[in-house]
């Protein structure tokens, strides 16, 4: 996740106000270069999903609260 490629992508897209979530797949986060099986690896990307959603209702909500953040 700290690859500075990865950052910079992020970093210029947060520079053009597009929020990105960045995450790793769980052989990636315990060091082996074997992928993870489909049921694994979907799972993980479906909990990303949800964490983003999560998160974009939590912006919206931020939003909603403080006119001054909508921009």
């Amino acid at each position: 996740m700290a690859h500075p490629f990865m950052v910079a992508i992020a970093d210029g897209l947060a520079e053009r106000g597009i929020a990105t979530l960045r995450y790793q797949f769980p052989y990636m986060e315990e060091g082996s270069k074997r992928p993870d099986g489909p049921k694994v690896a979907q799972a993980t990307v479906r909990a990303a999903v949800l964490e983003a959603s999560r998160l974009v209702q939590s912006l919206r909500f931020l939003q909603e609260a403080n006119p001054l953040a909508a921009g």
